[in-house]
């Protein structure tokens, strides 16, 4: 995937759980393997928190954390 679409999706599943709901791979569209990969690098990243990588992919609830709320606050 390339840079601007990830940035793209990174951006929308921030807005999703601020808004209070549970990304899901299907709602954007990607493989479940793209999916925790975007996931797993916004939690490494620092935006959100609260997933735990098993064999079979991600657990947990995510949250932002207050770097996500502001990349959220400076996105139009």
């Amino acid at each position: 995937m390339e840079g601007s679409k990830r940035r793209e999706v990174r951006n929308s599943v921030l807005k999703t759980i601020d808004s209070g709901k549970s990304p899901s791979h299907e709602e954007f569209s990607l493989s479940k393997q793209e999916f925790v990969k975007i996931l797993s690098e916004t939690q490494e990243d620092g935006y959100i928190t609260g997933l735990q990588s098993t064999k079979d992919g991600l657990v947990g609830s995510p949250r932002l954390t207050p770097m996500g709320e502001r990349y959220i606050d400076e996105k139009p």
